[in-house]
């Protein structure tokens, strides 16, 4: 069942007059509440479903207690932090950290300075970071993974992390894993590292480990289509 609290903001935000909020922000925050009210009663059905192996009842046989939809060995502490910080969010909060505010990077999430957190700045790119003054770029995926050198894209990751620490980021968006290279038009190949799978994972994986000895937070990515971009 979706909080009657959600429902009033929904109604809320879609009646908003645009004096008050831009139609492009209105309507991603619309769409942002509607996926976490479906995401709400998917959860509650999975609960449900999963009641007899993860909850208590109490002698009546009512459910008590439900665990945290989350898995994974050796992430209880943070699974623990993590909790413990998003009960204490006002649902303003919760909205403002999922929607973005506006900043310097390529993407900014604001900060909630009552509980200490101070905001996170994410920048693209997967070989160099952008929208920054006096930045370096570096080798494309597809120019390290012709090395077959795991050293190279170890040190490479380890140059690119520091930069990016070094001009204020906390998310670097990238590296990047494909796009798949099936197509020799396509205008992205040059980001990932080969089509090869096994190639890509070797040094898709010593990068990772380079950026984020520097103190960055790698992001994989890269969508699917990619390759049809020209």
């Amino acid at each position: 069942m979706i909080p009657a609290h959600l429902c009033i903001l929904l109604v809320s935000i879609h009646q908003l007059p645009c004096s008050n909020l831009p139609k492009i922000y209105a309507r991603r925050l619309l769409a942002i509440l509607i996926s976490l009210c479906l995401s709400l009663r998917a959860d509650e059905r999975r609960r449900l479903r999963r009641s007899e192996c993860t909850g208590s009842k109490d002698l009546q046989g009512r459910l008590t207690h439900l665990v945290a939809n989350a898995t994974g060995t050796g992430w209880e502490a943070a699974f623990e932090q993590a909790s413990n910080f998003v009960s204490q969010l006002t649902l303003e909060e919760k909205v403002r950290l999922v929607t973005g505010t506006a900043g310097p990077c390529v993407g900014n999430i604001g900060p909630v300075s009552r509980l200490g957190f101070n905001g996170l700045c994410l920048q693209d790119g997967p070989l160099a970071i952008r929208e920054a003054d006096y930045a370096s770029v570096f080798p494309a995926g597809l120019t390290v993974a012709a090395s077959w050198d795991r050293n190279l894209a170890h040190v490479r990751g380890q140059d690119m992390g520091d930069e990016f620490v070094g001009k204020g980021a906390h998310v670097a968006l990238g590296p990047v894993a494909g796009p798949l290279g099936r197509s020799g038009y396509g205008g992205r190949n040059w980001e990932g590292f080969s089509p090869d799978p096994w190639l890509t994972g070797e040094l898709f994986a010593e990068t990772i480990i380079g950026m984020e000895e520097q103190g960055i937070q790698a992001c994989a990515k890269r969508e699917y289509d990619s390759s049809r971009r020209r």
